[in-house]
């Protein structure tokens, strides 16, 4: 039975995931690993800031993240004249790109995702516009994996106190839809954003 006795034992840790760069699995290497020290005992734990450093370099390590000249150039192809009007335009901080650039800090795997999608497609940057032009108020309508979700037919939820029922992969609701973008910005070759 366990006396409560406990050692370290350092261990390298496979984590089954492969390193972006290198393609081989990623092995986290001088792992805490704690261990019973009574011979009849086989309990061996990993204590939670381990897990968190292992996390962390796995997280770090299994993907590419966007750099500061990355950051540059989605910036840079975005519609705008200024670090200003895009930071405003993507709801973020204007010095969070002086700062990405810079190399001072990196952005947090949401930002990241949202500049990669911001330059996805032009979709992409009107979809953000009717989201400003909206207030970002939330419209299932809007979305049409939530319009297509047969699973939820038939379901209500809420949303900022308006009540939505999913009916035959269409919301109906009390909340008239977004109007549709003038003709003249359905052309995905020279859409700008409104000012």
């Amino acid at each position: 039975m366990c006396d409560g006795k406990t050692k370290a034992v350092f261990q390298e840790y496979a984590s089954g995931e492969s390193d972006a760069k290198t393609g081989e699995e990623i092995i986290v290497k001088d792992v805490a690993v704690h261990a019973c020290q009574d011979p009849e005992c086989e309990h061996t734990w990993l204590p939670s800031d381990e897990e968190k450093r292992i996390d962390k370099e796995v997280a770090s390590r299994s993907r590419f993240d966007l750099g500061r000249d990355e950051i540059r150039l989605i910036r840079e192809s975005l519609p705008f004249k200024t670090k200003y009007e895009v930071a405003k335009f993507l709801s973020l901080n204007e010095k969070a790109f002086t700062k990405w650039e810079l190399g001072r800090t990196e952005p947090n795997r949401a930002y990241d995702l949202l500049l990669r999608l911001s330059v996805f497609s032009r979709e992409n940057l009107k979809f953000i516009e009717r989201l400003h032009k909206k207030s970002f108020r939330f419209d299932p309508g809007d979305y049409e994996l939530i319009r297509d979700a047969k699973p939820l037919e038939g379901k209500s939820f809420m949303v900022s106190e308006q009540r939505y029922v999913l009916v035959e992969s269409k919301v109906k609701h009390g909340v008239p839809k977004a109007p549709s973008l003038p003709q003249e910005k359905q052309n995905h070759d020279d859409w700008q954003p409104s000012s």
